[in-house]
């Protein structure tokens, strides 16, 4: 994961991830609690959760927002 925070401050943040075999662009969205982005694809929704030192990448369908996990429990690495 790579975060990317634009200088001029109008833009959200985003985040790159390879992901799948393939890389993901996601902008920040909004969160209730921790840190959270996404960016539709594919006809779903791809979402990187951080929350509370531990993070997930959940698939969401577009159609009836059922949420398959593709990641859970992400910690960084030293």
């Amino acid at each position: 994961m790579v975060y990317v925070n634009p200088p001029n401050g109008d833009d959200p943040s985003l985040a790159i991830q390879m992901a799948e075999g393939r890389l993901i662009h996601l902008e920040q969205i909004v969160s209730a609690s921790g840190t959270r982005y996404g960016w539709p694809s594919d006809g779903s929704f791809r979402e990187w959760w951080e929350h509370q030192g531990t993070a997930m990448l959940n698939r969401v369908d577009a159609e009836n927002d059922e949420i398959t996990p593709i990641y859970r429990n992400c910690v960084p690495q030293e």
